[in-house]
């Protein structure tokens, strides 16, 4: 009877071993594929940030631009247009000349 207890307990033991063993071979296949995997994702991850970076950099440029030119067209337009008190004075001085040209216009008469 002991002999059948060791082999029982032997074989046993030696089909655990294989089984963790085997075990064991799978997940350092499982890993070596995830670092794989990780080591492209992040070339894929590089890739995409240059390509991001390349397509920004020209509207960053663009909206630079687009701002110098507002910033000049509004200090341009202080030299070119009059200031808002200026242009009602104007407007102001346009009406009394011109109600003072038509009273000195002569009235022509309708004859029946």
């Amino acid at each position: 009877m002991p002999n059948i207890i060791q082999i029982t307990l032997i074989s046993s033991i030696s089909a655990l071993t294989i089984a963790l063993v085997l075990v064991a071979v799978y997940l350092i296949r499982l890993l070596k594929e995830i670092s794989r995997t990780t080591q492209k994702l992040n070339q894929v991850l590089a890739d995409a940030q240059t390509v991001t970076s390349s397509i920004a950099e020209p509207f960053s440029t663009l909206s630079q631009l687009l701002s110098g030119l507002k910033t000049g067209l509004d200090l341009l337009s202080h030299f070119v247009h009059p200031k808002d008190e200026e242009i009602e004075k104007a407007e102001n001085t346009t009406e009394k000349t011109t109600k003072k040209s038509l009273s000195l216009r002569p009235r022509r008469f309708k004859v029946k």
